[in-house]
């Protein structure tokens, strides 16, 4: 899909032109999708586009993958990479807390969740999350 914007020609009383783009909530969403899909690591700029689409201030989004908000404000920035847990887990609450209608779709579940995604919390057990054959998630936690 690809849009174009849409130009308004200025008339004699009004010189400036101003563009707007259709289905402006249908193209977030996409972009949103393919960045929760793609293989190469979150940027900065990614998880900030991606934690604003889900309504969230970088403060309470720290809070919720268990960052200080300098921390968080430094991967934001590029000052500092995401770890490979930590990329997981953004992906993972954000789709979690995005729209489960427009973002349910089974390109998505196949390209983001084709894996089983694991981390570890504390030394003896990791959360593991997969997709089963039937497109749902399954959450197991195990042992180390």
């Amino acid at each position: 899909m690809q849009y174009e914007i849409d130009r308004e020609t200025p008339s004699s009383s009004q010189p400036e032109q101003r563009a707007s783009i259709p289905r402006l909530p249908d193209l977030l969403t996409s972009i949103a999708v393919t960045l929760l899909g793609k293989e190469a690591p979150l940027t900065g700029d990614e998880v900030r586009f991606l934690r604003k689409r889900i309504g969230k201030s970088s403060k309470d989004f720290a809070q919720l993958v268990g960052l200080t908000s300098e921390r968080y404000s430094r991967i934001e920035t590029g000052a500092v990479s995401l770890t490979a847990s930590n990329d997981k887990l953004f992906r993972l609450l954000v789709m979690a807390m995005s729209v489960l209608g427009a973002l349910n779709k089974p390109e998505l579940m196949e390209r983001v969740a084709n894996q089983t995604w694991a981390t570890a919390i504390g030394p003896e057990r990791r959360i593991i999350a997969r997709v089963d054959a039937a497109c749902e998630w399954v959450v197991e936690t195990k042992a180390a």
